[in-house]
């Protein structure tokens, strides 16, 4: 028997497009598929050629969550753990912590561990079709993947708690008023302005791009003093790479900067 291909992973210029590729059960999650997601942003991580990411959906629905049916089979505590500890996590953190911009396309809803995927990336361009659905009440069960530490760092606490507690489902203009996407376009163009936006971050100041990244996550976390020593070190950095020293070339000669990502 075959193995089902889960992923499809491509490369255009200096973007990797990754698609899950299960539109037959609307693209859930099962094992196989959340690792060869996590291999292929490991690929990302290594690749110095590869300087953003894009991840999208094939068919109807970018992804319905975690595939049950595979996941929970004897729906004992060990399968819950596993899953969540050993599959999604890895994932979760590696979209997280990857140094290039990451990019989700949303060519239709998101539900479940889905929405964890979303909001692991960095921006989000979604469809009109392209609804938020936590869908974790309608089984006795609260977000998990990540989800609600991401929905209280990006929406804060008394939004989140309105969308988990009464399993709010968003449509992607709601989504993307309250900041959970980035924009929202009719899905005729969904795919051209996903490879314009795209292209921009891979055509960006890569080492820049990584170090913004990080510094943007310890600003949660850290004091005042210990993140503008961060931020301090960071552009002190920064003054000794290439993309840098071209960055202020073209600022002098007033035209647009050539940016090689070192």
């Amino acid at each position: 028997m075959s193995q089902e291909k889960t992923i499809s992973v491509s490369r255009r210029g200096a973007v990797m497009e990754i698609s899950i590729t299960r539109p037959q059960v609307r693209n859930a999650l099962d094992a196989a598929c959340v690792r060869a997601l996590s291999g292929a942003f490991a690929e990302a991580a290594r690749d110095p050629a590869i300087r953003a990411v894009s991840l999208t959906g094939e068919g109807p629905v970018f992804c319905a969550g975690g595939d049950l049916k595979s996941i929970f089979k004897n729906h004992s505590p060990n399968e819950v753990l596993h899953f969540l500890d050993i599959e999604m996590r890895p994932l979760i953190r590696s979209i997280v912590m990857l140094d290039k911009p990451v990019l989700a396309v949303l060519n239709g809803p998101a539900a479940g561990a889905g929405i964890s995927l979303v909001m692991a990336t960095d921006l989000v361009l979604a469809s009109e079709e392209a609804s938020f659905i936590p869908a974790f009440g309608k089984i006795g069960a609260m977000p998990d993947s990540g989800a609600l530490y991401f929905l209280a760092h990006r929406v804060g606490m008394t939004r989140a708690k309105e969308i988990v507690l009464l399993n709010k489902t968003l449509t992607a203009k709601e989504a993307t008023d309250i900041g959970l996407y980035n924009w929202t376009v009719p899905a005729s163009e969904l795919t051209k302005e996903g490879q314009k936006i795209a292209d921009q971050l891979a055509a960006g100041p890569t080492v820049a791009h990584s170090l913004a990244k990080k510094a943007l996550r310890d600003a949660l976390r850290m004091p005042f003093d210990a993140f503008m020593d961060v931020e301090a070190l960071s552009m002190a950095f920064l003054i000794t790479t290439e993309d840098q020293k071209e960055g202020l070339k073209a600022f002098g000669e007033k035209r647009p900067p050539n940016f090689q990502g070192c």
